[in-house]
């Protein structure tokens, strides 16, 4: 059996609150794997812990607890040592190609500053343009002298691809990295890490808020509220055939292939509760459209649904609820 290239073992998350003796849980006990030459989409709403997962993976924030492990190292009790060479076999995608890359750089420069960083020797100009090439900036010979300003959005947005890719890392995490591109854009960009997947062996988790960006590009989905995973499962059955109803709200808003198709979305009611104040029970419950007598007082665990997906609900654990 593959061994993942990341494994996430319940992985907790606090931040102090604004005031004293206030924890914010951003993430809250979840569990993820990601298979060499797998994409792995994590969605859900602005706040729910997406980005914090990604920064806890990086080593950028502290765990409170549990274990993140890439290929044999664990992030969460690695010393600046083995970081750095846990980090040499990840890379990020930043959401801001215009913010993520320093103007005043050369393109030669920002792609190959991660080899030097890294250590790595040889022909550091040769090897930014194998990576601009492996990107899809081609020929990378008109590219390698520009700077950032001189290039489009989508050039950019690949140019940061190329820059992760230079040090041939084994897991990409890419937090929302067509958000901030024209719709005409988006596509090139999600086809190329589907193809870095594909072809490299690759592992990538996509994170984003949007489940129609990732319908047709992940293997698998894990969809993320208020700190946890409350459905997982192959990409094809969620998005068919959701089970939570945090999962079915989500997709009731997709936009319809044909405008001329009528909808029935499903509108939340309220906002995301604050996670330094977790709701008791279900924490969705507040909002949930099909919450019932126990919601508010039985934290649902994330299990086995009998149907090859986990599911953090209380229609799949209660023999009295409702149909």
């Amino acid at each position: 059996m593959t061994e993942p290239i990341l494994a996430i073992n319940d992985l907790h998350v606090e931040f102090r609150g604004k005031r004293r003796g206030d924890h914010v849980r951003a993430v809250d006990g979840i569990s993820l794997e990601v298979l060499p030459g797998e994409v792995v989409s994590l969605v859900g709403e602005s706040g729910c812990g997406k980005t914090t997962t990604a920064n806890a993976v990086l080593g950028l924030v502290p765990p409170a607890k549990g274990h993140i492990t890439v290929g044999e190292i664990d992030i969460a009790t690695a010393d600046r040592t083995m970081l750095k060479q846990a980090r040499s076999k990840m890379q990020m995608i930043a959401q801001d190609p215009y913010e993520s890359l320093n103007p005043r750089m050369t393109i030669e420069d920002i792609v190959s500053e991660p080899l030097v960083v890294h250590g790595h020797g040889g022909d550091l100009r040769r090897a930014a343009l194998d990576a601009l090439a492996g990107a899809g900036l081609a020929p990378a010979e008109e590219f390698i002298d520009r700077r950032p300003h001189e290039l489009s959005g989508g050039q950019r947005q690949r140019v940061v691809i190329a820059a992760a890719l230079s040090i041939e890392p084994g897991l990409l995490i890419a937090d929302e990295p067509v958000s901030m591109l024209d719709v005409s854009v988006r596509a090139g960009i999600l086809n190329l890490l589907r193809q870095l997947a594909d072809e490299k062996g690759i592992g990538v988790l996509l994170i984003t808020h949007d489940l129609a960006t990732v319908a047709a590009y992940a293997d698998r989905i894990a969809v993320m509220y208020l700190g946890k995973i409350v459905e997982s499962g192959p990409t094809l059955d969620i998005i068919s055939d959701p089970e939570h109803p945090y999962t079915r709200a989500l997709l009731s808003v997709v936009p319809a292939h044909d405008p001329t198709v009528p909808t029935n979305p499903t509108l939340l009611v309220g906002e995301t509760p604050d996670a330094s104040n977790i709701p008791s029970g279900c924490r969705f419950h507040p909002r949930c459209p099909a919450v019932f007598e126990p919601c508010d007082e039985i934290e649902p665990a994330l299990m086995d649904t009998g149907t090859g997906r986990q599911c953090a609900c209380l229609l799949y654990t209660q023999a009295d609820s409702p149909a």
